[in-house]
């Protein structure tokens, strides 16, 4: 957990230079992207929360969004196709984003 946070925070800065330059988005597309990713992200931190709120078992989603995170950095690392981007940024990248949440409510749950 401690290493995806680290690889967010030095990612998430760069990642609209990676996204023009790189993968050569144009502007429109970017923002697409973003608004994409986003809101895709914040959809997945919603369903996993209530599912494990309501199922009480945590362990599973959180490794596989653990899991996930790894596998969206290193297609990051190796793609420069939109499509491919797009793709995890809406699924892997997203499932990712419910790892936070799910790690400290495995801590702090009663």
């Amino acid at each position: 957990m401690l290493l995806l946070g680290l690889a967010s925070a030095i990612v998430l800065p760069f990642a609209s230079l990676f996204a023009l330059d790189k993968v050569r988005m144009t502007p429109v597309q970017f923002g697409i992207f973003s608004v994409a990713a986003s809101s895709s992200g914040v959809l997945f931190s919603v369903l996993i929360g209530q599912w494990t709120d309501s199922h009480g078992r945590r362990d599973g989603w959180l490794i596989s969004s653990l899991i996930a995170g790894m596998v969206a950095y290193g297609v990051y690392a190796v793609s420069g196709t939109f499509s491919v981007i797009f793709c995890v940024a809406v699924s892997l990248a997203a499932m990712f984003s419910a790892a936070p949440a799910q790690f400290l409510a495995r801590t702090y749950a009663n």
